[in-house]
């Protein structure tokens, strides 16, 4: 090892030297190193040095300090809150610098040195001066200087002027209400009624910045959340483009004994909410008081009588020229009850001072909101009922908002009720430690936002509002001190713009600790109109003139109206309604004198600012009297409504009525439904001959005759002397000539009480010419007259809905949009009658609707109509609309792709049958509201003996979303559908085939049938097989499900599951489990059950699962093709074990009796039948 080291020397030495000779050639080195090397080599020493510089340099750059370092200085309010744009001055030795704080409060300083001394000067608007306050800045070290409010400064004196943004002028000629709110606290200074263009205001210490909201009574525009800074402030509002839209309210408060309450102050306030209160008055000695020239919009008023009762009212809608009447009913006198509460804080229990609180019971707010003394109190008397529950909302900007249920106590207690409250704790950055932020941002539908809003801020288990505010001109808030949510709770928003009549709610959303969170609430601003156009329905290049359009939105639930705009068409038949809001589903009803109303199906807007033109048709009117009515454009010119509500026609005589066939003059005068075989001067007798005696025809019985024609139907008595018409028929007889003339024969008529046939006389006729037999008789279809057999012998039952195929049942039992039904109705008999010419009328839709019905419901065509197991069975489909004639069919339909309105079937001959069978399948389309009615119409007559029967008619009424169980509906119903919120659908217990390692989800639908709302839903999935994954088994919690309603959270929020590797079929479950309060049925528990196979394997369908006895079932083996798709499979061979019992059936010591066998036919099917 000396040896190698010794030759590295020598050779880096020998290096050493040649490069000195290389330099030597230009520069005489060696005069240096020949000196040198006599004492010591040269070659180490210069190594040495060499060394040493190296050394050295990196000695240097390893210790090397930074040029720049960064210093912050935080400036922050008494609350810890961040001040942003406060300017700081700071000198450092002789320099100064101008600093502003960001949105966190902060601002950087840029250090030569890792420390440093200097002196801060902050002068913030609102807060005491610092001057020359000397800090220690320090590298990546905050400073935080904490500003102390300055009273002088805050408690100031304003004046504002307002002027036209215009003009530049005072605006003092109209009365303009300005309301305050305080940054800091709820005790904002009062309302102040400007008519000379400026005022002067007083703000408090505590309020922060105060501002102001200017709502001018006409010809200017509203004005809000003015901050109010300096003095003189001057407010420009803009004018309005044109005259405003005015209306008034008139209050009447009264006591329990309808009385009116004098001396009670009225407030009112614009919103759906208790919004910036403004007087309104005081009540006369009948207790009203009236609030003149208000702006069209949505109102609240409230009332506060001298001895603390109160009440109120929200919701009320002010209309242009219309004065809104609303009654304030006053409870009895305090019963001697108070709320007496103590606020303190929860870790020092001192007393807190100026705590916001809003009373309820329940719903409704009890008096003004009022803040804590200095002793930390709040006392209020109040009227405490068995209905009574009261409750509060306790704020501060320095704690955690809480509610808490509350107790009266009687009136001459003085212990209060204590409340705690949690201070609101936040880090050095302002980041929250104990509660979470939330931002409620408002917008309308097409993202743009929406400012000055009025914002409510609720927690799902609780039903008042938390806090009440307004959006900023960025149309954001930011609520501050919530609570994180615990399991099952949630907050939301509430929003409502009175400027666009437009209210939202956001999504149920959780919050957690130090989490800022928004809640976007859509405010549907945007408009549209429609151009209406009106023409005949026979004739559609006739304009009908002066027709009545109502455009509406109906409210399925509370079966309501909303009416959106009124008019009448032009001398072109054409109406053009107002803007509409785009989120309106908008129907019309439109109606003439003369015409039948019209009611439309639905219409969406698609885009704002669209223009949808419609042409509705209207069909001649033709009532009768005694029709139902409501005004007179509901009865056929020139019939009127009478004060009954039906249709009648005014006359003298029977010649008004004629034109109506069938009706006479009454007795008070108005045309009615002639008696049968009426008769007078202007309504002969329908046979000629017969004689009107007494307003009635008569035959010519005992007239004189010559033959049987001259006894109008009768025969003429040729052995009688004289000559007379008599009525032979019944008489006994022999032969016909017993029977008077030719016209009448001698038949069978039965048989005697001893069973022997007997004759009678019968008059021959021509079927079904009825006219030809005597009064009261009909001609049967032996032609024969005889009289009516007086049975109820036919009769037309709807039985119930099924699937498209009429053997399939519903899954789930519930009429949804976008799905074909099936009606199934029994038609019966009686079993001792034959029949002639049956017909069945079947229609859908409502009848106020005729030509609108097939954009929602209509019946399919002629392929879907399944009659009787007879062949003379014909359906004849119709567009009809006109219902006077219902089984008329003059506008046929062919093809089954068109829609139709009604079918008419017909049985043209019919023997004894006991029932048939009717199946009428129809369709419903995907853009049908749910809660739309859907009407099913049916009725059937038929000829017996050459008489007619006819069915009642009858209406079968179907809502879309109902449930269609028979006889009753469990209290949950399922729906659930494979990958795709429209794809192929799950039936619990039978099952479905998958592929292996595949991810899949579940969509479903759940519909609560009760009327109960149920709150904190919880469900869960889980799977007791290892073929199948899941990642999160909770698929939803704290939801609610409203009562008779479809809850949709699983058709957006799909379950995910994945298989696993599987060699053969593997049996894989889903078990659902819905947790739902007082609800332990069987319906809150499904279970999916699958059939997984491995990629390539063959899969077997309908494979009878779950341990239920059999006696026979069918099975499909399937396998994947190379696109993906199972196909069926011929020459498969199949085998049955019927003594499975759960074991692992490939295990060689579990024995299987394979008792059946089968091979698949081209189908890829098998039956398997005598399985016990």
């Amino acid at each position: 090892m000396i040896l190698g080291l010794k030759s590295l020397y020598y050779g880096i030495e020998d290096k050493y030297y040649r490069l000195l000779d290389k330099i030597q050639d230009h520069i005489p080195i060696y005069k240096v190193v020949d000196p040198i090397d006599k004492v010591f080599p040269s070659f180490i020493l210069f190594t040495i040095i060499i060394v040493l510089i190296i050394t050295g340099i990196a000695f240097f750059l390893l210790n090397i300090e930074p040029t720049e370092y960064n210093a912050y200085i935080k400036v922050v309010d008494a609350d810890n809150q961040a001040l942003e744009n406060v300017t700081i001055s700071l000198t450092m030795g002789e320099e100064t610098l101008e600093l502003v704080t960001n949105d966190r409060g902060a601002a950087t300083i840029a250090l030569n040195q890792q420390q440093a001394s200097a002196t801060v000067s902050i002068n913030a608007d609102g807060f005491v001066q610092v001057s020359d306050y000397a800090v220690e800045l320090a590298a990546d070290h905050t400073v935080k200087i904490q500003l102390e409010i300055d009273i002088a400064e805050f408690e100031t004196t304003f004046v504002v002027r307002i002027e036209d943004s215009v003009e530049n002028t005072l605006i003092d000629d109209i009365t303009i209400v300005v309301s305050f709110v305080c940054q800091h606290t709820p005790d904002a200074p009062g309302q102040k009624f400007v008519s000379s263009g400026q005022f002067v205001v007083n703000k408090d210490a505590s309020c922060g910045t105060l501002y102001a909201d200017f709502v001018p009574q006409g010809a200017y525009e509203e004005k809000r959340n003015v901050a109010i800074l300096t003095s003189p402030q001057t407010v420009e509002l803009d004018s309005l483009d044109s005259e405003p839209e005015l209306g008034h309210i008139e209050v009447t408060v009264e006591d329990s004994n309808n009385t009116g309450v004098p001396n009670v102050n009225i407030q009112y306030w614009s919103g759906i909410s208790s919004g910036n209160p403004i007087a309104g008055g005081t009540t006369d000695a009948q207790g009203k008081v009236r609030i003149e020239d208000l702006l069209v919009g949505f109102y609240g008023v409230s009332a506060f009588a001298p001895d603390g009762r109160s009440a109120e009212q929200t919701n009320i809608e002010v209309q242009q020229d219309q004065t809104q009447y609303v009654t304030l009913s006053l409870p009895d006198l305090l019963n001697g009850k108070k709320i007496f509460l103590k606020l303190v804080d929860a870790n020092s229990l001192q007393p807190l001072q100026g705590i916001s609180i809003r009373l309820y019971n329940n719903t409704s707010k009890v008096g003004n909101t009022a803040t804590t003394t200095s002793q930390g109190t709040f006392e209020r008397m109040v009227d405490d009922t068995t209905s009574s529950n009261f409750s509060a909302v306790f704020t501060h900007a320095s704690y955690l908002l809480k509610f808490e249920d509350l107790v009266p106590m009687d009136a001459n207690e003085n212990q209060p009720t204590q409340i705690e409250l949690d201070k609101a704790l936040r880090d050095e950055t302002d980041v929250p430690l104990n509660y979470g932020i939330a931002v409620v941002k408002t917008m309308n539908e097409k993202q743009e936002p929406v400012a000055n809003v009025d914002v409510e801020f609720f927690r799902n288990d609780y039903a008042n509002p938390l806090y009440i505010t307004v959006t900023g001109t960025d149309a954001n808030v930011d609520i501050h001190n919530l609570y994180p949510t615990a399991p099952g709770k949630s907050y939301f928003a509430k929003a409502y713009s009175s400027e666009h009549d437009s209210n939202g709610i956001s999504d149920s959303r959780t919050l957690a600790v130090g989490e800022s969170k928004t809640f976007p609430v859509i405010l549907y601003t945007g408009r549209g109109t429609f151009e209406i156009t009106v023409v005949d329905f026979e004739n559609p290049i006739d304009k009908i003139s002066g027709a009545d359009i109502t455009a509406f939105e109906w409210d399925p639930v509370t079966e309501t109206k909303e009416i959106l705009d009124q008019g009448q068409t032009d001398a072109i038949g054409v109406w053009e309604s107002i803007p509409i809001k785009t989120n309106k589903t908008v129907r019309f009803e439109v109606g003439a004198p003369g015409w039948k109303r019209y009611s439309s199906s639905p219409f969406v807007f698609s885009y704002r600012d669209q223009v949808i033109e419609e042409t509705f048709k209207l069909s001649r009117l033709m009532t009768f009297p005694g029709d139902s009515c409501s005004s007179d454009t509901d009865c056929s010119f020139p019939q009127s409504c009478n004060a009954e509500g039906v249709c009648e026609l005014e006359c003298t005589d029977s010649s008004d009525c004629v034109s109506l066939g069938g009706y006479y003059c009454g007795p008070d005068n108005t045309c009615e439904l002639a008696p049968e075989n009426y008769c007078d001067d202007s309504i002969p007798c329908s046979v000629s001959c017969n004689q009107c005696e007494s307003n009635q025809c008569v035959e010519p019985i005992g007239e004189s005759c010559s033959s049987g024609a001259d006894c109008c139907g009768v025969a003429c008595d040729l052995i009688a002397e004289p000559w007379v018409c008599y009525n032979p028929n019944g008489d006994s007889c022999t032969t016909d000539l017993d029977c008077g003339d030719d016209d009448f024969i001698c038949t069978s008529c039965g048989s005697d009480e001893f069973g022997q046939p007997i004759k009678c006389c019968r008059k021959e006729c021509t079927y079904p010419n009825h006219t030809e037999c005597p009064i009261g008789m009909v001609c049967d279809v032996s032609g024969i007259c005889t009289e009516p057999t007086p049975v109820n012998s036919i009769q037309l039952v709807f039985e119930e809905i099924r699937g498209a195929d009429a053997q399939d049942p519903i899954h789930p039992p519930i009429l949804e949009q976008g799905k074909t039904y099936s009606a199934i109705f029994r038609l019966q008999l009686s079993m001792e009658e034959n029949w002639q010419d049956i017909e069945m009328h079947y229609r859908m839709g409502p009848d106020t609707d005729p030509s609108g019905t097939d954009q929602n419901v209509f019946i399919l065509n002629i392929d879907s109509i399944v009659g009787a197991e007879v062949s003379n069975f014909y359906p004849v489909f119709s567009s009809e609309t006109d219902l006077s004639e219902v089984y008329d069919s003059p506008n046929p339909v062919e093809g089954s792709s068109k829609t139709a309105r009604q079918v008419n079937m017909k049985y043209e001959g019919l023997e004894t049958q006991s029932d048939h069978t009717i199946v009428v399948t129809f369709k419903i389309k995907n853009i049908v509201p749910l809660g739309t009615p859907v009407p099913l119409h049916f009725q059937a007559r038929g000829y017996h003996n050459g008489y007619l029967f006819n069915t009642e008619s009858h209406t079968q009424v179907l809502a879309i979303g109902s449930p269609l169980c028979n006889p009753t509906c469990d209290p949950f119903l399922w729906s659930f559908h494979l990958n795709d919120a429209t794809g192929p659908s799950i039936e619990p217990e039978n099952s479905m085939a998958l592929s292996e390692n595949t991810e899949y989800s579940i969509y479903y639908a759940l519909w609560n049938t009760t009327t109960q709302d149920f709150m904190n839903a919880e469900l869960q999935i889980t799977t007791p097989d290892p073929i199948m994954s899941i990642t999160d088994p909770l698929a939803f919690t704290g939801q609610t499900l409203p009562g008779q309603s479809r809850f949709d959270w699983g058709m957006n929020n799909p379950f995910d599951f994945s298989t696993n590797t599987t060699t053969l079929g593997t049996v894989g479950h889903l078990n659902y489990s819905l947790s739902v309060p007082s609800v332990s049925d069987s319906s809150t528990q499904k279970s999916l059950v699958f059939l997984v196979e491995p990629q390539n394997s063959l899969v077997l369908e309908f494979i009878p699962l779950g341990g239920e006895p059999v006696e026979e079932f069918m099975t499909t083996v399937k396998a994947m093709n190379g696109e993906g798709q199972l196909v069926p499979i011929e020459g498969a061979l199949v085998r049955v074990a019927t003594n499975y019992d759960g074991d692992d059936w490939q295990d060689p010591t579990v024995n299987l009796d394979w008792d059946f066998d089968c091979t698949t036919n081209d189908l890829g099917l098998c039956l398997f039948e005598g399985i016990t």
